[in-house]
């Protein structure tokens, strides 16, 4: 019985100094911290970047200088020149207008509002789509449309409304975007083809 004791008590003991690395100490390769008992910090990872939205550029962070010119003799010695620096940030490659950028939010609006007031039609495929021909004769100014869409959750409350006036709630204008692209598209045009000829 004293034996066993003992040889538990011995290996008790290996395996703590094992643990605390004097028993089977290994020579660190490259890449590794040293083991001294000094402090030495993490290795340095890799460098993370971005990965790029579709559809825009990437303007680099800079300085430029804002307040007068030389030839503005009014302001020439009440205000000085200052530096303002700017982060980068990312921009959308093409320009658009207010107008074109107010188009495209009342389509939202159009589209999202035509589902809640069950303008949608069944596809062919088996999806939902806006019936545009129904939400063409669709008036906003006219308060009996008003009034249905009060039912629906797209109006402001009542105790929420400015001057009492039926406007839409922003947040709930939620678009959903898809991007294809050109091999994928041809993927799934190539599958169709496949079906349709057996």
């Amino acid at each position: 019985m004293k034996n066993l004791y003992y040889s538990l008590i011995a290996a008790v003991c290996m395996l703590m100094l094992a643990s605390c690395g004097i028993l089977g100490k290994k020579k660190s390769k490259g890449g590794s911290l040293p083991n001294d008992g000094m402090v030495h910090g993490v290795a340095p990872g890799g460098k993370y970047s971005l990965p790029r939205p579709p559809g825009m550029v990437y303007v680099p962070q800079g300085t430029f200088h804002m307040g007068p010119s030389d030839e503005d003799p009014a302001y020439a010695f009440s205000a000085r020149n200052r530096s303002v620096s700017i982060s980068g940030f990312w921009m959308d490659a093409t320009e658009i207008t207010n107008n074109e950028y107010r188009q495209f939010v009342q389509w939202v609006r159009d589209s999202v509002v035509a589902r809640k007031m069950g303008y949608v039609k069944a596809g062919a495929d088996g999806n939902e789509y806006v019936d545009w021909a129904k939400m063409k004769t669709m008036k906003w100014n006219d308060p009996k449309v008003m009034e249905q869409l009060s039912s629906t959750d797209v109006i402001l409350p009542p105790d929420d409304r400015i001057f009492g006036k039926k406007k839409l709630i922003l947040l709930k204008l939620h678009f959903t975007q898809k991007y294809l692209t050109l091999k994928k598209q041809l993927k799934e045009k190539m599958q169709v083809s496949l079906v349709q000829n057996l």
